[in-house]
Order: C-alpha cells, then structure tokens, then sequence
C-alpha cells in the first residue's frame, strides 16, 4: 500500500471521531447555555421572593394590604371606620331587616292596681258615682320601689333558767355573720356589678351613694370583693371538674393585666359550664396541668401552639379563623388554593347546619365527598403565591385536625364559643385597665367561671349567685304561715 493510500484510511476515523466529539461539545454547550439560562431565571425569582418577604416582614410590602377584621382576629373597634356613601341610594337601611319579627312588651300580673271613675258627666254634671260603667283604656307603668337598703338588726336575748339558774344566750340566726357589716345580697350585688357590669372601685362607691345612699368606701369594696371570692371557690372547683370531665371541650387565651404586668387568661369551656384561670404563662403546660389525667375526646382550638401542644388527641382547627386567613390570602393575590378551600370550608359548615334534616348515609356520603375534595386542593401543587403557599402547607400539616365536625356531630366547626366567653374579660380589662393584685385576678376568675356556667344552665343569675353564698338570705320576706 502507498503511503499517501495508508495516510488517507489512518485519517478517516480520526476525522470522524473529531466530529463527534465536535457534535457532542456543541449539545453540551447548548445544555450548559439552557442550564446557565435557567439558574439565572431561578436567582431572579429567588431575588423578587427575597424582597418580598424582606417587605413583608418591614410590614410595608406592596402586595400587602391592611388587614382587617373580615381578614384576621383583628377587632373591629381598631378599624378606621369608613367614610359614609354620600349617595343616600345606596347607604344600608336602618332599623330590622326585612322580615324581622317584632317584639313588644307582655302584660305581667300588676303588683298595684288603680282603678279610675268617672265622677260627673262631662255634658251635663250628673253625678256618676253609683254608675255602673265598663273597661274602656287599660295601661300598665313598671316602677321601681324607693331605693333604700333594708338594715337587718338581730337582737339575740339571754334568760336565766328557773331551775338550775343557767345563762341561755340565743345564737345568730343561720346565714347571719356578727362580725360582717355588709349581708351577702349587698356584697353580691357589689361583685355583680364589678365583675360582670366592669364597674370600677371609685365609680362603684358614687354608685352605691348616689341610688341606695349607701356611704361605702373602696377599701370596703374591696373587702367585699375578697368574701366573695371565698364564698364561690367551691363552686368554681366544681366548675373546673364539670368542665374536665366534658367530651368536647374548647379552649382559648387573652392577655391580661395584673399589678401592671402582662398575664394570660385562659379558658376552657363546654356545653356544661365556663372555666377561667389567670396565670403569669402562656406555654402548653397550662392545659396539661389542668386536664391532669382526666381528657377530653376532643379540642377545638386555633392553631396557636401551646393549644395544639395540649395532651388530648383529638383536635379540631377554628375553622372560623382559617376563613379569616384565607380570604387575607386571596385579597394579596392568590387565585390557586386559597379561593377553593375556603368554599370547601364554607360548603362544609352548611352541610353540618343541615345534618338534622338530611339521613345519615347521604350526610357521611357528602362529608366523604368534602374530605376528598379538601386533601385534592391541600395536596395538589403548590400556589405560586407566597400567602395561598403558606396557607396551603397549613393544610397539609393539620388535614387530621380539618375536618373533625364532620365526623362528629357534637365537634363545632368554630372555636367561637371560647371567644365569646372570653370577650367579656377583654371588655374589662380594657374598662378597668386590669387587677391591682394577684387575689383580685382570682377572684374576677373564679366569678366569672361560676357566672357564665349558670348562663348556659339558663338559670336566674343573681338568685343564683346569692344562693351559692347564703342560702338563708334574712333580707327576703319569710313565707306566710299556713295558719
């Protein structure tokens, strides 16, 4: 073979093999540009999410707009209040809506009746006193009594016994004190009116002058307060074991002030009564150191997480709460997730306010229908949104705590009831600006706690209260003799 022959079949496959390699280096260019391409697409959106939580957390992002109370726990009453429609057409309407039944008052059995007759004709000035006439106009008027206290004097007598000389000195009546110179009915009332009506001290005593003529200095009040407390610690303990040994029970908690520093009230509640406790903590410790061995089946809480760090097993989310945070959601952008849940949640608290009317195999057949629906949209991908993302792997963590309500019918949907109970004590702490002593804290708890369980019961409230005290009151009238 010539040489120029062997040359020319030694340079074949090398040329070949360099185009190859060529080939190969231009894809693995074009791979490195697409690559380099797209980890400059990621850093850009790496960058725009950075600034926007940098935003967010310096509270003046521009995809954040305030919240509200339609929106999150925010008050209504820290709202700016909008500016009125000047177009009369479209202001809302005053007065009860459309439909609304009307009340008026119902005749009672008077306590004093008046009868009136006429004496002489007005046309002629016939005398008319032996007239017999008939009912033409009937009124009644509620009035107060004169307000003036009922001073109780008990006089107790001593007699020497003829036979042997003895001294016999009559003991106080049952339910009198000697040594108290207020009677439960007056230390009740003023405890009422503190606790549950967030009178203060100094008003409370221009009160008690200005109605009764009762001349009684804050200290006294004070010390009234203070018996109260005593006299109704039982009652609260068996509150507290009312409320533990319930099957669903709720719970919630609220700053307060105490000796001018910031404590926690907490609550737990269930269709059997109301309990309340003040405590300088805040951690889950709380709920375990109150349940003790005796838990219930099932929470319902927020998300807040000493609630969720609570000993029972079985929780049900607020749901009331999640409607809030998901409409703040959709209202900063999300149009994936947060929209869809929420009308799954809403849809679901309809169906549990009709599950008295629907048979039980269509309602289970629903509830799974919901259940499904729910882990489709919380398990799907992820919203682009930072909001609806966020909200989005809340469902995922707590999708055993979503939908407990409907699985049981005594779950409610909403933690509102625990709200409720503690609205009053936010009410007060913001009249009276808290407690001045760690005794006074106790003590609005555990009156409180004994109140609003005799709410729920429907019983007459003061009654009620005063017969836990005292049930031998000496300022009612006793009952008429059979004789």
């Amino acid at each position: 073979m010539e040489p120029d022959a062997l040359s020319l079949t030694l340079l074949e496959p090398l040329l070949a093999r360099i185009a190859s390699l060529e080939a190969r280096l231009a894809a693995q260019d074009l791979q490195l540009l697409r690559a380099q391409a797209e980890v400059a697409r990621l850093n850009s959106l790496l960058a725009d999410r950075d600034a926007e939580l940098a935003a967010l957390r310096a509270g003046k992002g521009s995809r954040r707009s305030p919240k509200t109370s339609k929106t999150s726990s925010l008050p209504p009453s820290q709202e700016v209040p909008p500016n009125r429609s000047p177009d009369p057409s479209t202001a809302k309407k005053k007065g009860p809506p459309h439909g609304h039944p009307g009340k008026s008052r119902k005749r009672v059995p008077p306590t004093l009746t008046v009868t009136c007759h006429p004496a002489r004709c007005a046309r002629c000035g016939a005398d008319l006193s032996r007239v017999s006439g008939h009912l033409k106009n009937r009124s009644q008027q509620v009035e107060l009594p004169p307000l003036a206290p009922t001073v109780v004097e008990v006089l107790c007598y001593r007699a020497f016994c003829p036979d042997c000389g003895a001294a016999n000195t009559a003991p106080y009546p049952q339910g009198f004190d000697p040594k108290q110179t207020f009677g439960p009915r007056l230390q009740m009332a003023i405890a009422y009116l503190h606790h549950h009506h967030h009178v203060g001290g100094a008003r409370l005593s221009q009160l008690l002058v200005d109605l009764w003529g009762l001349d009684i200095s804050e200290g006294a009040i004070v010390n009234a307060l203070s018996r109260m407390k005593g006299s109704l610690w039982e009652a609260y303990e068996a509150v507290g074991e009312k409320v533990r040994g319930s099957k669903v029970v709720g719970s919630d908690e609220t700053r307060q002030r105490v000796c001018g520093r910031s404590q926690w009230q907490w609550t737990v509640q269930s269709e059997a009564g109301v309990y309340h406790w003040i405590t300088p903590s805040r951690a889950g410790q709380e709920l375990r150191d109150f349940f003790g061995e005796t838990l219930p089946e099932v929470q319902v809480s927020d998300l807040y997480s000493a609630q969720m760090a609570s000993p029972v097993a079985i929780k049900q989310v607020c749901q009331a709460h999640q409607l809030r945070d998901l409409l703040d959601a959709i209202e900063q952008g999300d149009t994936e997730y947060a929209g869809r849940m929420r009308r799954l949640i809403q849809i679901a608290i309809g169906l549990c306010h009709r599950r008295e009317h629907l048979r039980p195999e269509l309602f289970a057949h629903q509830a799974g229908r919901l259940k499904r629906l729910g882990h489709a949209v919380g398990f799907g991908p992820l919203a682009s949104n930072v909001f609806g993302e966020a909200q989005q792997r809340r469902y995922q963590k707590q999708e055993g705590s979503w939908w407990v309500f409907l699985e049981r019918a005594d779950v409610p949907a909403t933690n509102n009831a625990s709200e409720r109970a503690l609205r009053p004590s936010v009410i007060h702490r913001k009249v009276t600006g808290g407690f001045r002593s760690e005794w006074g804290a106790a003590a609005y708890a555990s009156f409180v706690s004994v109140l609003q369980t005799l709410q729920r019961e429907g019983a007459d409230l003061f009654t009620s209260l005063l017969s836990l005290v005292n049930p031998h009151d000496l300022a009612r009238p006793a009952p008429a003799s059979d004789a």
